[in-house]
């Protein structure tokens, strides 16, 4: 199945089923402009039908979309994830932010930063420091989840299972070991 985009607002849900502690399946609920698709192939989009803030550059461009497309638009959800404290911080506010990210390789992957957040690791209390290590930890591993999942080429995505290898250790709190897809 191939959602052509998911999107954070509705219907979507994001399960993630354990068995014995261990993660072992994401699933996905998004059925708005969902089609059936192999994983591999490419296919065409005549009709448009896409959520600006969630559709993969290559939607936009060439009017293709892939299962790769779904993991540029799961990237999308888990960056308003971790930025609700920002009243649902979007990596891309619109197409013409996507393309511009797409065409030009200076622009840097969405981030979670102090900037981000709109803080300064200076407003931390000594006695919160711990935590403010261990927050900028989770940072730096959501930060190489994002950068996989928001790479320009869709061929360079993340395969779900190693997405869900990657949420693993960031729940684990262990460093994100970048893996080839």
């Amino acid at each position: 199945m191939v959602f052509r985009t998911l999107q954070g607002r509705g219907l979507t849900v994001v399960v993630l089923v354990r068995r014995k502690g261990d993660l072992i399946a994401l699933k996905i609920s998004d059925f708005g402009f969902t089609t059936t698709g192999q994983s591999s192939k490419m296919y065409e989009s005549r009709r448009g039908r896409v959520t600006e803030q969630y559709g993969a550059p290559e939607l936009f461009l060439h009017d293709q979309y892939s299962k790769k497309s779904d993991i540029w638009s799961f990237g999308c959800i888990l960056f308003e994830a971790v930025s609700a404290c920002l009243d649902r911080g979007t990596p891309f506010s619109s197409i013409y932010a996507v393309t511009s990210y797409y065409s030009n390789t200076s622009i840097p992957p969405p981030q979670i930063s102090w900037q981000t957040v709109g803080s300064t690791p200076r407003l931390i209390p000594m006695s919160a420091r711990p935590m403010r290590d261990r927050v900028e930890q989770h940072w730096q591993n959501l930060n190489v989840i994002f950068e996989a999942v928001f790479h320009r080429d869709p061929k360079k995505r993340p395969k779900p299972r190693i997405l869900i290898k990657y949420i693993q250790d960031c729940q684990e709190n262990r460093p994100i070991q970048r893996q080839q897809t």
